[in-house]
């Protein structure tokens, strides 16, 4: 390791950061506090990865165009020996560092990954995404496939912030994840007070007035923190199930998220005859052509009728061209014989509903666990495993959930999380909920049906039910 530039002496890393620097696993994920020193060891091992395998090419993510000179620019020069730099090019947009032994650094803000997937076409052996919880996972793999140079190690480092049970953790931390069953990945927790040398009393002293919850997150790195969920009652313990054969006699459902660059979803759903809703399979993937999707829904769903299949409202819009004729999706799944009707648009209400089913109720049979009373109105199977993982991370800007969960909050205010399956999730319940209603006095189960309150596709003939619906 060289000499910190301006300093005589070696550079002294902190117990985590020793670690990280000598971990030569595929993938290395820094978790943890605020200020704890993470990217700067992730910048320490790209820069000496650059030093070590001449002619490397490392790529180097900030999740703001801006916050590249803001943190990153800064830290880099500060670490890089001045004698290794050959020149630099900082023009908008194209950022990189040339080294004298011909490695290259090449520098993009989040902001540009949409364009760079048309045009960014280096391959890389070093790929670091600092603040990693501000992008996606399907933005992550793409980077992530340009890691492919030869003849030198390929490392991806990420630095992040705690942010519950996100994409990183389900990828990087759980021991579900194929990348943890590999071992292909170091995971490396660190605390703000492993860098307390750095920053000093002042810095902890402020500390001391924040939550509890955020002192846990944020400072100590704990993901156990789920403010801001949606959906915070949804447990994987609770209502997650084995899958069993539906029987044949239960009303079916079907809702749809469709997508071009990004994953189209279908969810089928199973109403028992005492309104409990179990999600039962799911065609979660992202496929060339819309006629590859319809082809996929098609094979999933064959020999199954379905009381109502509802679809995200904006794909009745005409925006598809087939030959001289123009219609929409929706237009082109009728015509493959999956008739749709559009989803509810009402994100605060649909997410309400949700929240509802997936609270317990403490006086239902529960239906898999005989002699136990208790239990929520909708399950998962385990089968459905991306909308799960989306459920689990469902966020949404200024939204708060009550103790009896009803959701506030501004209509699809939605955070930066993938969001497919946990959307029909709530397409689904929300065309069914009249099927699902749970009252909270004995007479509101006898009212009729309001379609201000109640949304109901067009020409969809609300059924009668008698007063001991539900199983009351």
């Amino acid at each position: 390791m060289w000499d910190r530039v301006g300093t005589a002496t070696q550079i002294r890393l902190n117990s985590p950061q020793s670690k990280a620097f000598t971990s030569a696993k595929r993938y290395q994920h820094f978790d943890g506090g605020w200020r704890a020193g993470k990217t700067w060891v992730a910048l320490l091992k790209a820069i000496q990865h650059a030093l070590d395998y001449p002619g490397s090419r490392i790529l180097v993510v900030k999740d703001t165009y801006g916050g590249i000179f803001d943190t990153v620019w800064p830290d880099f020069f500060e670490l890089c020996p001045p004698e290794a730099i050959a020149g630099q090019t900082k023009d908008q947009r194209n950022v990189h560092v040339t080294l004298k032994n011909g490695s290259i650094f090449f520098f993009r803000g989040v902001e540009d990954l949409i364009a760079a997937r048309r045009r960014l076409g280096l391959t890389a052996s070093f790929l670091l995404v600092d603040q990693a919880e501000q992008i996606d996972l399907s933005t992550f793999l793409f980077l992530d496939s340009r890691v492919s140079m030869p003849d030198r190690p390929l490392q991806t480092v990420l630095t992040s912030n705690p942010e519950g049970h996100d994409w990183l953790y389900h990828t990087f931390i759980s021991d579900k994840s194929e990348f943890v069953q590999d071992e292909l990945v170091d995971y490396i927790l660190f605390s703000s007070y492993d860098n307390e040398e750095n920053l000093g009393p002042e810095f902890f002293k402020g500390l001391e007035h924040y939550p509890d919850y955020m002192k846990r997150r944020y400072v100590y790195g704990s993901r156990e923190e789920y403010v801001g969920l949606v959906w915070p009652m949804f447990n994987q313990d609770i209502h997650v199930c084995d899958w069993f054969d539906i029987p044949p006699s239960w009303k079916r459902y079907r809702g749809f998220d469709f997508g071009f660059s990004v994953p189209t979803c279908c969810l089928c759903a199973a109403l028992s005859p005492n309104g409990v809703l179990f999600f039962y399979k799911e065609y979660y993937e992202v496929a060339p052509s819309l006629d590859d999707h319809i082809d996929g829904i098609l094979e999933m769903c064959q020999g199954e009728e379905y009381e109502i299949s509802v679809m995200d409202a904006s794909c009745f819009r005409a925006s598809h061209q087939r030959g001289d004729r123009w219609g929409s999706i929706a237009d082109e799944f009728v015509a493959a014989g999956i008739h749709v009707c559009p989803a509810t648009r009402d994100w605060a209400s649909s997410a309400a509903y949700v929240s509802r089913l997936l609270a317990i109720d403490p006086e239902l049979k529960h239906p898999l666990v005989p002699g136990r009373v208790g239990s929520p109105r909708v399950f998962f199977f385990a089968d459905c495993e991306h909308t799960i993982n989306e459920i689990l991370n469902y966020k949404a800007e200024d939204v708060e959930t009550d103790a009896a969960g009803n959701v506030f909050g501004r209509d699809g205010a939605r955070k930066n999380v993938a969001d497919h399956g946990a959307d029909t999730t709530r397409y689904v319940i929300a065309a069914v909920y009249d099927d699902l209603y749970l009252p909270e006095e004995p007479e509101r189960a006898e009212k009729k049906y309001d379609p201000e309150i109640h949304w109901k596709p067009p020409g969809y003939e609300r059924r009668q039910r008698e007063k001991t619906y539900m199983g009351a």
